[in-house]
């Protein structure tokens, strides 16, 4: 039983009423905290704490409210709202329904928004990922896009969303307890199998960037149809709400941000977690598989991927030579053997 003479109050002011009492009872789950008690915490009234549980309980929560006070059932729940991410709440716009997370961040950035909001979509009817082909934006997934305006030159965008890359890969290989690669230009691997992308796109200013968009997809608690593709959920995530992963991406970008590394830091960051470096492989045009023409793909090039450089191209070194390959403008291909390869991007 909770002695409540001996729990001094605590201030909130930096938490919305719904976000501070979310992070109280969930502190605690399957009991039950008074509306005193909650109310000597946050500083605020019972009435306060009333209302703000009615709101939760109206959109989905299952939160009790009885005569011991408020009580958050065990049962996972798992939404998206501004809240649901404490201090970070007043970053977020979220939408039940819309045709694309871009798109929204998109008409956000023209308006003038600040950096580091984020929109997120429970459900999304035309998401896309690189070359424009369909993102598949099955409920359970994790679909959002992070706006920012880095001090950047045009030239330097690739680091930002190879940054992301790392970000999302380290945060989903602490929750899954295993290996997660990246894969160039945009992927996220777990073995051969594709959990995640980034779409990105920005608007210069002069010959730096504006605005920078970097769409993120990740498979959470969804079905994946293609067998290239793997969900959190597969892997043994199955306790994994899309909160605690997007939570979990943005403490990996929180920290790339505050160690202000540079683009060559990025790229060596990102060459550790590489698994096709040092690969046999082939380059391929971009849009291939595009229009159904998944087994015409014209080679450009084999060889050896030695990595990426600081400004976020494929370094492959060949027979006689090394070239380097814009982001965007090629698909890597593992080398299976000699004159046959495995498609591992789409």
């Amino acid at each position: 039983m909770v002695n409540e003479n001996k729990i001094p109050p605590i201030r909130a002011r930096k938490l919305s009423t719904k976000a501070f009492l979310l992070t109280q009872l969930r502190s605690e789950p399957g009991k039950s905290l008074s509306g005193a008690l909650l109310a000597q915490r946050a500083l605020l009234s019972r009435v306060a704490i009333w209302k703000a549980a009615e709101g939760l309980q109206s959109l989905g929560y299952p939160l009790r409210v009885d005569e011991r006070g408020y009580c958050l059932d065990e049962t996972e729940d798992d939404f998206l709202y501004p809240w649901e991410f404490g201090e970070r709440e007043k970053c977020f716009y979220h939408y039940v329904q819309t045709d694309s997370t871009m798109n929204r961040a998109r008409e956000l950035a023209q308006r003038g928004i600040n950096g580091g909001s984020v929109v997120v979509a429970e459900s999304q009817s035309a998401g896309r990922g690189r070359a424009g082909r369909p993102w598949e934006s099955q409920r359970g997934g994790l679909f959002c896009t992070f706006i920012e305006r880095p001090l950047l030159s045009i030239l330097d965008y690739p680091s930002v969303s190879m940054a992301m890359q790392i970000a999302v890969a380290e945060a989903l290989e602490v929750l899954l307890s295993r290996e997660v690669h990246v894969r160039w230009p945009n992927d996220v691997y777990v073995g051969d199998r594709k959990i995640a992308g980034i779409l990105t796109e920005l608007y210069g200013e002069g010959d730096h960037i504006g605005w920078i968009l970097l769409g993120v997809g990740i498979n959470v608690q969804n079905e994946v149809e293609d067998p290239r593709g793997v969900s959190c959920r597969d892997l043994g995530g199955n306790g994994l709400s899309r909160r605690i992963v997007l939570n979990g991406v943005l403490g990996e970008w929180e920290k790339i941000q505050k160690a202000k590394v540079t683009a060559r830091e990025i790229a060596a960051l990102w060459n550790q977690k590489s698994d096709l470096r040092g690969k046999r492989v082939v380059a391929i045009p971009a849009d291939h598989g595009r229009y159904g023409d998944q087994d015409r793909a014209p080679p450009i090039n084999e060889g050896v991927f030695l990595g990426v450089d600081s400004r976020g191209r494929a370094v492959l070194r060949l027979k006689k030579t090394v070239e380097r390959y814009a982001p965007g403008s090629l698909s890597l291909q593992r080398l299976q053997h000699k004159g046959t390869s495995k498609n591992f991007s789409f």
